[in-house]
């Protein structure tokens, strides 16, 4: 269904710009035989496979603990919480 959509609309956009445009378009354009995404497959085949696993990296950097041993996971934690009691502070001092 997207795709569609973004086909319908292109052929919008080309009858907007007119006939004298897109045939300076086509004639500046060469004519491909290959494929858009067969290039990216290949391109990506050839790519080296990264060492490093994303993954354990964002792991070591959360760990990451300031000056009173504390993780940031630990002190974003403890922020929500005490965004949490303040809200609900806030609420009960309403009633």
């Amino acid at each position: 269904m997207k795709i569609t959509e973004t086909k319908r609309h292109l052929q919008q956009q080309r009858h907007e710009v007119g006939l004298y445009v897109m045939s300076y378009v086509r004639s500046i354009m060469p004519k491909t035989r290959w494929s858009l995404w067969a290039r990216l497959e290949q391109t990506l085949t050839t790519l080296e496979t990264p060492g490093a696993n994303l993954w354990n990296a964002l792991t070591t950097r959360l760990a990451v603990y300031d000056s009173t041993g504390t993780s940031l996971y630990a002190r974003i934690q403890a922020e929500l919480d005490t965004q949490v009691r303040a809200a609900a502070l806030a609420t009960d001092g309403e009633e």
